[in-house]
């Protein structure tokens, strides 16, 4: 017999949330007219959402990392997220003011230069920024059976006291 690990992490974590009605949004006539970026940032925000709902201890310190980010200086809209039963209608109220942080500091997961994904890392996004001459890579260890990890590489010696700058093409 298989492990579940990785689906109880999932189920734990904040899909809970989400499963019951994540299928019949994909299937809607509103997902279907979503760009590829749109439907990407459409489930990245239901899953922020879905985490600040439960207020699990430890997602707290990534939350309140997430919300410290400057949020982008131009007007974005939000895309529609995955209905969520029991869900404050407060935070829901909130999600065009967290979307807002998203341009500035979201980073898209490749593979060859090919776009797989999209990532919230407040960490990154606070002590790093993006240049077209970088001295770090981001390398995603992806697991079954662990949540997603970052590492950040130098691609070359970074002097004490030197930012750490990330290719332009990590972030959207």
């Amino acid at each position: 017999m298989g492990s579940f690990t990785g689906q109880k992490l999932h189920w734990d974590g904040n899909h809970r949330l989400i499963c019951k009605t994540l299928l019949e949004f994909i299937m809607s006539e509103t997902c279907a007219a979503l760009s590829d970026d749109q439907m990407m940032d459409s489930r990245v925000l239901s899953q922020l959402v879905a985490m600040i709902a439960l207020q699990r201890p430890e997602h707290a310190a990534s939350i309140l990392a997430f919300e410290s980010l400057l949020p982008s200086p131009h007007k974005v809209e939000a895309p529609p997220i995955v209905p969520m039963r029991r869900v404050d209608p407060s935070l829901l109220s909130r999600v065009p003011a967290l979307f807002q942080r998203f341009p500035n500091n979201n980073h898209v997961i490749q593979i060859h230069l090919r776009a797989i994904g999209v990532a919230i890392l407040p960490l990154t996004s606070r002590l790093m920024n993006h240049s077209c001459s970088p001295n770090a890579v981001l390398r995603y260890i992806l697991s079954a059976s662990q949540r997603p990890r970052a590492e950040v590489v130098a691609i070359r010696e970074i002097s004490e006291g030197e930012e750490v700058r990330l290719p332009s093409f990590y972030l959207r």
